[in-house]
């Protein structure tokens, strides 16, 4: 990796200081990202050369959309979804009165559904409840990483690890770091995996499938990887029904014409398909 700024420090005359501030920031960006190169293989290719000046287009016009929508944002008095957040963040972190007048107000904060949770929303549970200062007593999330889905408005399931060591933490500080008559380890490791609809068979399916699904790409599960979870039948109330157990049934669809022909015969729809 190698960077430049154009001419070098005697060219630049009486700004000689800026010289020297430009050579610093990009050498700290090429130690930031030289550990990683090989992995993300960050050089250059006939493609990428080619499209450059589509891509810097692009960029263009998405700053040119962007300021023309901020424009009329301020121009209607409105904000959106983002400032909300944002605006609502600012205003705790340098009014703090009002801040912890809110934390009285709310006997418990709950979310449900952590895992689409995005950062900043974490950020301001913490504000409204003291979890930074160690003092939270009143926070209760719910969530399953395995169905995080909203990354494309900003959500990032490793908030649901965070915010789960985040609450260890104060767990420990306040000393309240287990669970009466559980075997939970401790009161961010409950599991609601009692599953109310899927009979016996098909959720043993379930759970050997997915325990091979769900295993890590290296020795560990990464931040953004979630654990398999094995789940158990608590459809009580049909127990009674005799022989009503479920059943699973495997159905092998050929991926090539001739298989699918001698499977199926020439005119099955599969076989006409594949």
């Amino acid at each position: 990796s190698s960077g430049y700024v154009v001419g070098d420090r005697d060219d630049w005359g009486e700004y000689g200081d800026v010289y020297d501030d430009l050579k610093d920031a990009i050498d700290a960006v090429i130690a930031a990202v030289e550990p990683h190169a090989d992995a993300v293989e960050t050089t250059p290719g006939e493609l990428e050369a080619n499209s450059a000046h589509y891509a810097l287009a692009l960029m263009r016009v998405f700053d040119d959309v962007l300021a023309a929508y901020a424009d009329e944002k301020e121009r209607r008095d409105t904000l959106d979804f983002p400032d909300v957040i944002e605006t609502t963040l600012e205003f705790l972190r340098t009014n703090d009165a009002v801040t912890e007048r809110l934390r009285e107000q709310f006997a418990a904060v709950m979310v449900d559904e952590f895992q689409d949770t995005d950062p900043r929303q974490w950020e301001l549970v913490k504000l409204l409840t003291g979890v930074d200062e160690q003092t939270a007593s009143n926070v209760f999330l719910v969530g399953d990483e395995k169905q995080s889905i909203y990354g494309f408005r900003g959500a990032d399931v490793t908030t649901f690890g965070e915010a789960r060591a985040e609450l260890q933490t104060v767990n420990e500080a306040r000393g309240v770091d287990d669970v009466p008559d559980s075997d939970a380890e401790s009161p961010t490791a409950l599991e609601l995996s009692g599953n109310f609809r899927t009979l016996d068979e098909p959720l043993s399916f379930l759970n050997e499938l997915f325990e091979y699904l769900f295993q890590p790409e290296g020795d560990s599960h990464d931040p953004h990887e979630a654990p398999p979870q094995e789940l158990t039948t608590q459809r009580d109330r049909i127990e009674d029904i005799e022989g009503l157990t479920g059943s699973v049934e495997y159905l092998a669809v050929p991926d090539d014409a001739d298989t699918a022909a001698e499977l199926f015969g020439d005119d099955h729809p599969v076989a006409e398909g594949a």
